[in-house]
């Protein structure tokens, strides 16, 4: 513990990464949890972060917690609350049509965005298109989003990801 202590003496905080960092796909890795506990005994403050938006800031204060560490949603930053920061203090917020899952849209509601369906989308447009990681994505999807973008449509991608993982 001293050692640790000395290692991190001039850090007031830490920005940790969950995806590869805090776990491995669905395995956590005891290791980061048991650091991160010792690191917070020392009053260190903890944000972390993901570029993954399928899943909410909810969902992962919920993981952390049932791993056993203590933590406020107001540690965490994912791809899909960034971008609804982004959207609402920028843009005031808008008709958005999500490529992406629940947790994404969950954060887009969340800040006020009104997060329209497929079928609204292609019969009025809307004024973003925002994608993040969607396991059910198909053609619809793709043409309603494309659609919408060349009606004016802002495109907005939760991350820079070019492959996956």
């Amino acid at each position: 513990m001293k050692e640790l202590k000395r290692e991190f003496e001039p850090y007031s905080g830490l920005i940790l990464d969950l995806d590869g960092v805090i776990w491995v796909g669905e395995r956590p890795i005891a290791e980061a949890l048991e650091a991160v506990k010792k690191l917070r005994t020392l009053g260190k403050k903890m944000l972390f972060v993901t570029n993954n938006s399928t899943r909410s800031r909810r969902d992962y204060e919920k993981r952390l917690r049932d791993l056993g560490l203590e933590v406020d949603i107001n540690e965490i930053m994912n791809s899909g609350y960034a971008t609804a920061l982004l959207l609402k203090e920028r843009y005031g917020g808008g008709r958005t049509y999500v490529v992406g899952e629940k947790g994404l849209v969950e954060e887009l509601e969340g800040q006020g965005l009104q997060v329209i369906s497929r079928e609204e989308c292609w019969d009025n447009g809307a004024d973003f298109v925002v994608v993040g990681m969607d396991r059910g994505f198909n053609y619809w999807k793709i043409a309603t989003a494309m659609r919408a973008i060349r009606q004016g449509a802002l495109f907005i991608a939760t991350n820079a990801d070019k492959t996956f993982p």
